[in-house]
């Protein structure tokens, strides 16, 4: 029984043994199964872990990202302020400049609220100017042009003019020679007058003292009236001398519509076109003859020429078939004989004025003798025998010729006269 009881004892610790082997073996499953859990829940936080990490990486390089982007857009854009450094676009001061070129471009649509919008109508506004631009460039252009081409034609006009004027200063130039010129010729005449005045009075002071002295200056005054006759004739010699009264010619028909008159010489009398004929009533007293006008010649015939008439002295007078002309220069039955001296220019140089002068029957020689009928004087002389330049004009009535035609008692005449009766 003890044994009995040692079995039972042994038998009954036995069982608690294993009660408690299985109470810790229970145990050790819980506990196998809390690490296991434990393990699983600590690889799942691990996983979560890492998944966090790996989404916080992606959100940081997104955001990254996203803020270069944005600066990029900023620095595309503008509109932030340059202090900032993420450089945060002022979306209200971008609106406001959208909204200002609404104002400026005219033609941006009504709902155009971004630079999308507003960009492309701008650069069409801008084509637009561009072109207009590119046409007011060839209107200015063209402009330019035509504004050359009138100051290359004003140039032009005023060089044409400059030489206008340097002839009319030189025609001014003769003129005013020639007026000095019979200025003096008139001085010396009164002063040759005066002179003689007083030798008369003398002569009538030595009359009434002494008969033989009053014969005697009888004498010595008829020797000088005859000198001074002779000289009168020899000034008048280029007025064809005892011709001087006489008629050149008749008119034949006048036109008084047309200005115009016809008179009976012509080219067989040495008429030529241009000269100029004096006209006058024919009276038998030639102190009775009127001067009506002065006709110049516009073309010749055989033995007609055609005048233009001038104006008429008298209204009332016209001229009439039967009326003389005059030229003291004209000459159609003999030869005269001329000299130039001084300066010709103008429409008619010394050689012109030679073959006009020949046509009339008046022969230029190069210079004064006994047989020259007349001195014709031109302008001032302002180059030398070579051509070169004179320090101060020479007047006409300063060179020899001028002097060797008084020697000779050849007849002086300017330039005036001779344009009087030949018309340049």
């Amino acid at each position: 029984m003890r044994q009995r009881c040692m079995q039972g004892s042994n038998r009954g610790a036995a069982q608690v043994s294993v009660t408690w082997v299985i109470f810790l073996a229970v145990i050790a499953l819980v506990a196998v199964a809390f690490a296991f859990i434990s393990q699983q829940d600590r690889s799942a936080a691990v996983e979560a872990k890492a998944d966090a990490q790996s989404n916080e990486l992606d959100a940081n390089n997104r955001a990254i990202e996203v803020d270069n982007t944005r600066r990029e857009l900023s620095g595309v854009l503008g509109f932030f302020d340059p202090n900032d450094i993420g450089r945060t676009v002022n979306l209200e001061l971008a609106a406001n400049t959208i909204a200002d070129l609404a104002g400026d471009f005219p033609d941006l649509p009504a709902d155009a609220k971004t630079f999308q919008d507003v960009l492309p109508a701008i650069s069409a506004s801008r084509r637009k100017l561009t072109e207009s631009i590119d046409s007011l460039r060839s209107d200015v252009a063209r402009l330019e042009s035509e504004l050359q081409t009138e100051k290359d034609a004003r140039a032009t006009d005023i060089s044409a003019k400059d030489e206008i004027i340097a002839g009319l200063r030189g025609d001014l130039s003769d003129e005013q020679a020639n007026a000095e010129e019979r200025q003096t010729e008139l001085e010396d005449r009164l002063a040759t007058v005066e002179s003689q005045a007083d030798e008369l009075d003398q002569q009538k002071r030595a009359v009434e003292r002494s008969l033989e002295e009053v014969i005697r200056s009888s004498q010595r005054s008829n020797e000088e009236l005859t000198a001074a006759l002779s000289a009168a004739n020899t000034q008048l010699s280029f007025s064809r001398g005892t011709r001087a009264e006489e008629a050149d010619g008749q008119v034949r028909s006048v036109s008084k519509d047309l200005g115009l008159a016809w008179i009976d010489i012509g080219s067989e009398d040495r008429v030529v076109p241009g000269m100029s004929f004096t006209i006058r009533s024919a009276e038998p007293n030639p102190k009775d003859r009127r001067f009506k006008t002065e006709g110049t010649v516009l073309e010749v015939k055989s033995n007609l020429a055609k005048l233009q008439l001038g104006e008429l002295a008298d209204p009332f007078d016209w001229v009439a078939p039967g009326d003389e002309v005059y030229n003291p220069l004209f000459d159609p039955t003999g030869e005269r004989r001329a000299a130039l001296v001084g300066r010709f220019a103008g429409n008619f140089d010394r050689e012109e004025l030679s073959v006009v002068l020949a046509k009339m029957g008046i022969i230029v020689e190069e210079s004064v003798n006994s047989a020259t009928d007349m001195l014709i004087l031109g302008g001032d002389v302002t180059v030398d025998e070579f051509g070169d330049p004179l320090d101060e004009p020479i007047s006409p009535t300063e060179l020899p010729a001028y002097g060797e035609a008084q020697a000779f008692g050849v007849a002086v005449i300017s330039f005036n006269t001779l344009r009087k009766y030949i018309q340049f």
